[in-house]
C-alpha cells in the first residue's frame, strides 16, 4: 500500500476549491440545456480523472482551513475579535434546501464549524458531543450572514460552546453545543 502524501492548504488549491464551489452552484440552477449536459460531464468526468491520476491524499487540514478547503463546506471566513470567533458566509443555491432558504443541515454545520474553531482559538480543540440547534427563522440563500461564537468552561475536559447565526441583523439560528477536549499528555 502507497502512503498517502500529505495536501494541506495553499493558495492554488484554494482558487480551485472556488471554482469548484461554482461549478456546485451552476449545476444546481444553471440554465445550461439538457442538450449541453452531455458534453459539460464529459469535461466533468476528465477533470476527476485527471484528479485521481495523481498520488492518493490526506487531507490535513486545521479546524479553520476546512471552511476553505472542504468544497461541499460552506466558504467561511473566520476572524477572531475580543477572544470570540466570528464568521462571514454566503451561502449559494447548492447549500439551499427544498425551498429558497438554506437546508437545516448546512445551518447546523455552520454552527458547528464556529464553536470548533472558538474551541481551537481557546486553546481547547476538542470533539463535539452534544450539539442543540434551534431553527427561528429561515437563513436566507445570497445574503450576507454573520456568525459569532463563546464558550465556558464546564470541568476540565469539558466545554459549553454557543453560537448564533444572523442575516440582516436577525437572528435565524443558534445552538449550544458540548465540546470534550483532546486528553493531556504532559
Amino acid at each position: 500500500m502507497v502512503n498517502p502524501v500529505q495536501c494541506g492548504p495553499s493558495a492554488p488549491r484554494a482558487i480551485f476549491i472556488a471554482e469548484l464551489r461554482r461549478v456546485l452552484d451552476a449545476a444546481v440552477c444553471g440554465t445550461a440545456d439538457d442538450a449541453r449536459l452531455p458534453d459539460l460531464t464529459a469535461k466533468l468526468a476528465e477533470i476527476a480523472a485527471a484528479l485521481e491520476a495523481g498520488p492518493a491524499c490526506e487531507p490535513r487540514y486545521s479546524t479553520a482551513d476546512w471552511a476553505r478547503f472542504a468544497p461541499v463546506a460552506p466558504a467561511l471566513n473566520l476572524r477572531i475579535e475580543d477572544g470570540a470567533v466570528r464568521a462571514a458566509v454566503r451561502l449559494g443555491t447548492a447549500q439551499g434546501g427544498p425551498s429558497t432558504v438554506a437546508h437545516g443541515g448546512t445551518v447546523a454545520a455552520i454552527l458547528d464549524h464556529v464553536m470548533a474553531a472558538q474551541m481551537a482559538t481557546a486553546g481547547q480543540p476538542g470533539v463535539t458531543t452534544d450539539l442543540q440547534v434551534t431553527y427561528r427563522r429561515p437563513t436566507p440563500l445570497h445574503t450576507d450572514l454573520t456568525v459569532c461564537a463563546g464558550h465556558r468552561l464546564i470541568d476540565d475536559r469539558k466545554v459549553r460552546v454557543w453560537a448564533e447565526l444572523e442575516a440582516d441583523g436577525e437572528l435565524t439560528a443558534e445552538a449550544t453545543a458540548t465540546f470534550v477536549t483532546a486528553l493531556r499528555h504532559d
